[in-house]
């Protein structure tokens, strides 16, 4: 999901981008509002009339002609519903949370700024016929991971640790922080199946290592079915390295 906002000579723009069916996002703002982001101690978001979340991680960037901006991750539910970023265990979209969404906030300690985007729902929609049609190119049926009661968990962090022992060359040579977002087959023994980078980094040999880390060491708490019987499923999550 892409929208502009505010005039020809101080554009804003909004990006939502999600990797599978979920609640989760990766929320790129652009332009003079992301100037400001970027030089507060702390930003919140606000979905509709929803209180303010707090994103826990988030990395400074630029985009093109918008100039300055920020990237986080994001999740469309109520605060009971959030997770540790990037590594949700929940199961598929808040509908009755985003039926209230007209609105996305920003706010720093001392300035909001709201994008009036109307009802998201008509996009969303559209959306998620294309995550649809994702998951069964995976092998899965959209319908029973519609009604999953849990998503696959993280069961043991080592792997994530290890991945992040070898800073991409790229950014350190640069001076930039990065985002690498893995997509993961995960069986109903909780057994990583398939890696696969997503918008990864141009160090093809990187990526591949990434995913050997996590087929030879990252273990899941399989997904479980409306039966609460485990099936497999898909993991995706965001690594943030900062510079």
């Amino acid at each position: 999901m892409v929208r502009r906002f505010g005039t020809s000579k101080r554009p804003v723009l909004l990006s939502m981008r999600t990797y599978g069916p979920g609640r989760d996002f990766e929320v790129t703002v652009a332009g003079e509002i992301a100037a400001r982001l970027q030089q507060a101690p702390q930003f919140g978001i606000a979905y509709g009339p929803h209180e303010l979340s707090f994103p826990s991680l988030h990395h400074n960037a630029r985009a093109g002609a918008y100039g300055p901006a920020v990237l986080f991750s994001s999740a469309l539910a109520t605060r009971k519903h959030r997770q540790v970023e990037g590594f949700a265990a929940e199961p598929m979209p808040d509908s009755d949370f985003e039926a209230t969404v007209d609105r996305i906030s920003l706010a720093t300690s001392h300035q909001t700024f709201v994008l009036d985007t109307g009802s998201v729902l008509p996009v969303l929609s559209a959306l998620r016929t294309c995550t649809d049609a994702l998951v069964r190119n995976w092998g899965l049926d959209p319908a029973e991971q519609a009604e999953l009661t849990r998503r696959p968990k993280v069961a043991d962090k080592k792997w994530i640790s290890e991945i992040l022992k070898d800073f991409p060359s790229e950014l350190e040579y640069q001076g930039k922080d990065g985002r690498l977002n893995l997509r993961v087959m995960v069986d109903k023994a909780g057994q990583p199946t398939q890696c696969e980078t997503v918008n990864a980094f141009r160090n093809a040999n990187f990526n591949t290592k990434v995913c050997d880390i996590v087929i030879g060491m990252a273990r899941f708490e399989p997904a479980l079915d409306s039966n609460s019987q485990p099936v497999a499923s898909f993991f995706s999550g965001s690594i943030v390295y900062v510079n």
